[in-house]
Formats: C-alpha cells, sequence, structure tokens
C-alpha cells in the first residue's frame, strides 16, 4: 500500500479512536519482521507531522517508540489507538406549569448553579404583558394591579415599589430575557419548585 496512503488512515483512525491499522500486528524482530517494522516507524512519523491534535500526537509517539523497541529486543507489539473523547450531553431542562409541559423557545439553562428560565415566555404563560425598554435595558410586565420591573445586569428588581433581591444576575440569552426560577415566585406569586433530580422546574397558579 502507498506509505501516504497508511500514513493518512493511520492519521485519521488515532485521531478518532478507532482501531489502528496495525492494532491487531505482533510480530517477532525476524529480518523480514524488522523490515515490516521500519515501514510502520516510518509511516507512524510521517502520520505525526500532518497531526495537530495533542493526545492523538503523544499516542503516535509512544506506539513509535514501541515499534523501535520491538525492532531491537524483538519482543512483540501491539499499536494501541488514542483513547476516544468523552462524550458530553447537553442536559434539558423541562418547564411545567400547573402540570402541563411549557414549550419555550428559549431553553432553561443553569448558571451558576442556579436554573434560569426565558422571563417572556413564562410571564405570558402566566397571564402578564410584557414590555421591553430597550434603551435601559428593562423590563416592564404586569399582571393585573401587578407591576414587576427589571433591569438586566441587575441583582435586584421592584414588585409592586418593592425592591425584591435576586440570587442570580437577569442576562440575555439568544435575544431572551433569563432571569432565576425563583424570581417567577416573588414576581407573580406563583409557587415554583425545582426538581433538580429530574431537572424539572414546576409552578403552579394560586
Amino acid at each position: 500500500m502507498n506509505r501516504k496512503i497508511i500514513s493518512g488512515l493511520l492519521a485519521a483512525t488515532l485521531l478518532a479512536g478507532g482501531t489502528s491499522v496495525f492494532a491487531q500486528d505482533t510480530v517477532t524482530a525476524t529480518e523480514p519482521a524488522k523490515k515490516e517494522e521500519a515501514v510502520k516507524v516510518k509511516c507512524l512519523e510521517n502520520a505525526l507531522k500532518h497531526v495537530n491534535n495533542e493526545t492523538a500526537r503523544q499516542a503516535i509517539m509512544a506506539n513509535i517508540e514501541r515499534q523501535k523497541a520491538a525492532m531491537t529486543t524483538g519482543d512483540s507489539v501491539t499499536v494501541t489507538p488514542a483513547p476516544k473523547p468523552e462524550q458530553k450531553r447537553e442536559a434539558t431542562i423541562v418547564i411545567k406549569i400547573n402540570g402541563k409541559i411549557m414549550i419555550a423557545d428559549q431553553k432553561p439553562i443553569i448558571i451558576n448553579g442556579r436554573a434560569v428560565v426565558p422571563l417572556r415566555s413564562i410571564f405570558e404563560a402566566l397571564g402578564a404583558n410584557i414590555q421591553w425598554d430597550g434603551k435601559n435595558s428593562t423590563v416592564h410586565a404586569t399582571k393585573g394591579k401587578k407591576k414587576v420591573r427589571l433591569k438586566i445586569g441587575d441583582l435586584k428588581a421592584s414588585v409592586d415599589g418593592r425592591t425584591v433581591k435576586l440570587d442570580q444576575k437577569a442576562v440575555i440569552i439568544n435575544n431572551r430575557t433569563m432571569v432565576p426560577v425563583r424570581f417567577v415566585s416573588e414576581a407573580l406569586g406563583s409557587k415554583v419548585e425545582w426538581d433538580a433530580k429530574n431537572l424539572t422546574i414546576h409552578i403552579k397558579t394560586n
């Protein structure tokens, strides 16, 4: 097989964390085997020139050393592929209002250990009207006689003229105002429960 092709296959395989093209080869340092090992070392060295991933580079260099050692001592050698990267899954937080799942245009997320939720989606679902003051980065919400004012970046809000402290600053994510879930309770008087085990926010109206 063309050496460049072998080098490319090996580099791609190591990066992907799959089984190396030489992973199952176990050889003894006879003269033909030494020549074969020399070809493998050359291919590994060529592959190293085209690999930038540090984990893969370390795996290739370790394999080169083992191949060279086998050529000298007559030991058998197995080429070990680079470890597969850890798979990470993004957790999905569910919002339920009076037991029914609410679909929002921005998913709730965790910031500094606090669940934050899209203010407009929830407030409107609870019957509040929302006005956005872009000049002052402030949200105004009304529901009946209740009035709420919240400025982005602040750790406090105004509810009927009363100052309410937030445990997490209001922030903008994907053009949506995100507030701590507890603020929903403070602002509109709804009962809010956070089920950390099932990643579910339960909101119950009075």
